[in-house]
């Protein structure tokens, strides 16, 4: 029973070096069992969820690591967000048929650079 009060010990300090690491979300959990660390949570950003891994992986006492956190950005690949897509999906007021009026045309002379052809 000596390892309940040493995970305890390790999970305290392992909560205060998340809080402290700014890329770390407070949406982020651990747990301790006999040395091994279980984080869980939600972030926004895969590195948030890497930077949470590093810092516990950095404590004494830290067996091993099992990182369960979900990560939000890694959806928007299979299933985007209605919100992020609407910026690219517009078309600029009053500019809905300029793409078809508009035909260029060029007149002149091309210089060869002195190159015989």
């Amino acid at each position: 029973m000596n390892h309940v009060h040493f995970d305890a010990d390790i999970e305290t300090a392992l909560e205060k070096a998340l809080r402290e690491n700014d890329l770390v979300p407070g949406t982020v959990k651990v747990t301790v069992n006999c040395g091994s660390v279980i984080l869980t949570g939600d972030t926004l950003w895969n590195y948030q969820s890497e930077a949470a891994e590093e810092t516990v992986r950095q404590e004494a006492g830290v067996a091993s690591v099992h990182n369960r956190i979900h990560v939000e950005s890694q959806n928007l690949i299979t299933r985007p967000n209605k919100k992020l897509q609407a910026p690219f999906n517009r078309q600029p007021k009053g500019e809905e048929d300029s793409t078809k009026a508009a035909n260029a045309g060029l007149d002149g002379e091309i210089s060869n650079g002195g190159f015989k052809s």
